[in-house]
């Protein structure tokens, strides 16, 4: 299967200002995306897109990278990534296209590949997006607010269960966005169902949108680093 990978970069972020060119384990953050991506092997072309010229800089270090310098348009905090997508991927002869965040930064080359594999073997998928298993932050332990005090987000669900005894659900974390570029053009969407989960372990799950994130990048970024 033919697969470009797109790394989306935008130079403006209200929550982490700089974000994808802040230094991380010693290189700029949105390196370890572009480096792991190198290293799969498995891609047509691997480009990044950003409308921030120190971004674009860093990118043009890496010779199979290619770079796409987006419109302000597309550049907004309210712009649909897949208007992006779309214009990157404008006449290609590829089969799917893969999105790799650069604020989700804890995944292998082997993760591409298999991710990459899985959806090849799976005809009746349309797209792929990895996960975690989620344990302490269960949705059966939601709340809303109502009238100034607490429901349970899931009424039928038991409060009091045992994290054994709840049932497996998945959160997205970030790291995989993969979806056949034919179903992606029709639907304009990275979730066009029937959609794969390839299921990452629990602390891959780190997307650097806020202070907190950016507190526990480092430690977790050196754990996966030194295991990994």
């Amino acid at each position: 299967m033919k697969t470009i990978a797109i790394i989306p970069a935008r130079g403006g972020s209200k929550g982490v200002p700089g974000k994808n060119k802040m230094h991380l384990c010693g290189k700029p953050l949105i390196s370890h995306t572009i480096e792991c991506a190198i290293e799969s092997a498995r891609f047509l072309d691997i480009i990044v897109s950003s409308d921030d010229q120190e971004i674009l800089d860093i990118a043009d270090q890496y010779n199979s990278v290619s770079v796409h310098i987006r419109p302000s348009a597309l550049a907004a905090d309210d712009s649909d990534i897949s208007d992006t997508i779309e214009a990157v991927t404008y006449g290609s002869q590829a089969d799917s296209v893969m999105l790799l965040q650069p604020t989700a930064p804890l995944r292998r080359p082997s993760d591409i590949d298999n991710a990459i594999n899985l959806l090849n073997c799976s005809p009746l998928a349309n797209s792929l997006i990895s996960v975690v298993r989620v344990s302490d932050t269960h949705p059966s332990r939601m709340y809303e607010i109502e009238s100034t005090f607490l429901n349970p987000l899931f009424r039928n669900a038991s409060v009091s269960s045992r994290r054994q005894e709840l049932p497996s659900v998945y959160l997205r974390n970030g790291c995989i966005y993969l979806a056949r570029l034919k179903a992606f053009l029709q639907h304009k969407s990275l979730f066009c169902y029937p959609i794969l989960p390839y299921i990452m372990p629990e602390e891959s799950h780190l997307n650097i949108d806020n202070t907190r994130d950016v507190l526990i990048s480092e430690p977790l970024m050196r754990y996966w680093l030194q295991d990994h």
